[in-house]
């Protein structure tokens, strides 16, 4: 009920913003869809809401997969670009950036209390899906590694810097 909720509150709020802030008129009936928003569904059930330009999603967009995944954010030529959360069922949810489709950039991951890592959560920096750069990883248990990762591997522990002199 709280998704439905959410869901139906950023329609609403997209349809709103799309038509007055920026002045999108809606697509016609069929493509080609330039400078406009509308709602489409494909064959496999997933659907879109959202902006389009030079035929492709740009601009805000909501996603829904037919096997009930979801994308609320940003796209540039087709591809997930920008600020984003992407939910899974298990209740695993990244909200962060994305560049070209991917995890790229900061991010916080938090996994559901359907996952197999349920009530652990990744802070920091990603790259192709991977955390990548500064982040922290909070284990369920409480245990938290903060550090430096690199393609989805820790590397090793952030570096404490140390003052010798006294003011």
């Amino acid at each position: 009920m709280k998704n439905l909720f959410v869901i139906l509150s950023f329609l609403i709020s997209l349809m709103c913003i799309s038509s007055q802030s920026w002045g999108l008129p809606a697509c016609p009936t069929s493509p080609p869809y330039h400078n406009c928003f509308a709602t489409m569904t494909w064959k496999s059930g997933d659907k879109f809401f959202g902006e389009f330009k030079n035929n492709q999603r740009h601009g805000e967009g909501f996603y829904t997969f037919a096997d009930g995944r979801e994308y609320i954010g940003e796209y540039k030529n087709d591809k997930q670009h920008g600020q984003g959360t992407f939910t899974w069922l298990n209740g695993d949810k990244y909200k962060g950036q994305f560049k070209g489709g991917f995890f790229h950039g900061q991010g916080i991951l938090i996994f559901g209390p359907d996952s197999k890592f349920s009530g652990e959560k990744y802070q920091g920096g990603f790259k192709n899906n991977k955390k990548h750069g500064q982040g922290t990883y909070f284990l369920a248990n409480g245990e938290i590694t903060e550090g430096i990762w690199k393609e989805g591997e820790f590397l090793y522990k952030k570096k404490q810097l140390k003052f010798t002199e006294s003011w």
